[in-house]
């Protein structure tokens, strides 16, 4: 069984493919992921903000009957910790994976330079799961544990706004389908879904990069800043789809 933190290089593959953290504060990109045999389209935007001690990445996506949902993940260098939390916010729900790392670092080249040396540091110290019913706290050790584990899948579960947890469930192959939402199944979807990560349903999705939309942004919650919609509207003149913005 794979820990549950991915480990530091892996949490920030995404951020760093995009840019440097020294040169940019945010980057966006708009895509959508799309079921081969129905051809029907999920959009979302990737959101990467990056400083020198604090990581965010969210992804806001159209599910299935129209829900959005907020994918975040972050990571605190200053305090050591991180999370990965799936947000549905017309509903008011959501569940929540947090950890703390023993790492002695603060800034993320700190934390990237201990963790070759002392790859140990990677693991959890304890994780914490929260929904909006109910906070468990355990080691992975103890979830390991098949009779406890169960027992606190079934209390999760419990726990969620049902039509919250179906959307969870119908989703799942969609967060297969892409690394950027991958991550969520396998460090947080677990300790929720049953199956654990097993299941490929990548060859049932294709990627599609499609133009940013700024009014999709902002109907998530995050508008486009001046600088990103003067870029967005320069691209659409130009009949140009660009990567980021």
């Amino acid at each position: 069984m794979r820990r549950p933190f991915i480990g530091v290089a892996a949490v920030c593959a995404t951020l760093w493919s995009v840019a440097n953290a020294q040169d940019f504060n945010e980057v966006r990109r708009h895509f959508a992921v799309r079921e081969t045999d129905t051809r029907e389209a999920f959009p979302a935007t990737e959101i990467v903000q990056l400083t020198k001690d604090h990581d965010t990445n969210v992804v806001a996506i159209q599910g299935d009957r129209a829900t959005l949902l907020l994918l975040t993940r972050e990571r605190d260098y200053r305090r050591q910790d991180a999370s990965y939390e799936i947000r549905d916010p017309r509903r008011k729900a959501f569940v929540r994976l947090s950890f703390e790392l023993p790492f002695a670092a603060r800034t993320r080249d700190e934390t990237i330079a201990e963790a070759r040396t002392r790859p140990q540091a990677s693991k959890p110290l304890a994780l914490t799961i929260e929904t909006s019913g109910i906070v468990l706290s355990m080691s992975e050790g103890e979830w390991k544990d098949r009779a406890k584990s169960r027992e606190w899948k079934t209390q999760i579960r419990e726990s969620l706004d049902p039509a919250f947890l179906e959307s969870l469930e119908r989703m799942r192959g969609v967060f297969r389908a892409d690394p950027r939402l991958s991550a969520f199944n396998d460090s947080l979807l677990v300790y929720v879904l049953h199956g654990g990560r097993c299941g490929d349903d990548s060859e049932h999705y294709s990627i599609e990069s499609i133009a940013p939309d700024c009014e999709f942004d902002a109907g998530a919650g995050f508008p486009c800043r001046e600088e990103q919609r003067e870029r967005v509207t320069r691209a659409a003149k130009e009949n140009r789809v660009i990567d980021t913005y």
